[in-house]
């Protein structure tokens, strides 16, 4: 055998060694990281991006090593990597919008999964936030999915970050009422409810007079997981209030809040 053959044989051992020894390498690295992430309160999907990232970088690392070693060019090497990623990056435009608003979601934790938020168009509970969609569900059980590019630069509202919520209710009675007994029926039926915190305290006033009838605010506090409870149960109880006492409305009550 000759020399050459033997110096070929030699480098391809030793690759394959220092191939072997690159995967042990990144088996202990993952393992290290994954142990530190679990500590940490890093969201599940950006946990598996952090390693899948360390695992692709160390293997481009180890590769081009190799090939350096067995006389491949690393330039040649490195303008592959470097084509093959401009190619993909405007192959996936819009998706790495998406990943990169992905990122920015959970990075800044404005919202996680099973808050109800809304954005300009869609609102709903957040089922699962992955590292391109977030996925909503309605209250008429519908399934949203939205771009994480689009979320990321949207004005969104989260209605669950507070354990309180406010809510905003407006009565209409007709002009020639009582506004100091319509005044009392709204309290005795915010002072009713348990659920209906006394700190901060409940506002009841009259906010306008036009065409012939009063309207009147009532905004009380709540925690936000019975806020619709306590929203229709206010209103069902002034209802029947306003007909025990003889108070005069429009042919219908109207009452409004600041979220449905």
């Amino acid at each position: 055998m000759s020399d050459e053959a033997i110096i070929l044989l030699s480098n391809i051992g030793i690759a394959l060694l220092m191939l072997i020894a690159g995967g042990v390498a990144v088996r202990i690295t993952l393992n290290i990281t994954r142990k530190a992430l679990h500590r940490s309160s890093v969201d599940e999907v950006l946990y598996s991006f952090i390693l899948n990232c360390i695992k692709v970088l160390m293997w481009i690392v180890i590769l081009a090593t190799i090939l350096g070693y067995i006389g491949v060019p690393l330039s040649a090497f490195l303008a592959i990597v470097g084509s093959a990623g401009i190619a993909v990056a405007l192959a996936l435009k819009d998706s790495l919008a998406n990943f990169a608003g992905g990122i920015i979601i959970l990075l800044s934790k404005h919202f996680k999964k099973g808050d109800y938020i809304e954005d300009l168009n869609v609102a709903g509970e957040i089922q699962k936030i992955d590292l391109l969609f977030c996925t909503l569900k309605t209250p008429d059980n519908k399934t949203i999915t939205i771009p994480n590019g689009k979320l990321a630069n949207s004005t969104v509202i989260n209605y669950s970050r507070e354990e309180l919520r406010r809510v905003d209710l407006m009565f209409s009675i007709n002009f020639d009422n009582d506004v100091r007994l319509v005044k009392e029926i709204l309290e005795r039926v915010a002072r009713s409810d348990s659920r209906i915190l006394q700190e901060p305290p409940y506002i009841i006033g009259m906010s306008s007079q036009k065409e012939g009838l009063l309207e009147l605010d009532m905004k009380v506090w709540c925690r936000q997981e019975v806020y619709f409870d306590v929203k229709y149960h206010v209103q069902e109880q002034v209802q029947e209030e306003f007909i025990r006492e003889g108070i005069t409305q429009l042919p219908q009550m109207r009452a409004f809040i600041n979220q449905q």
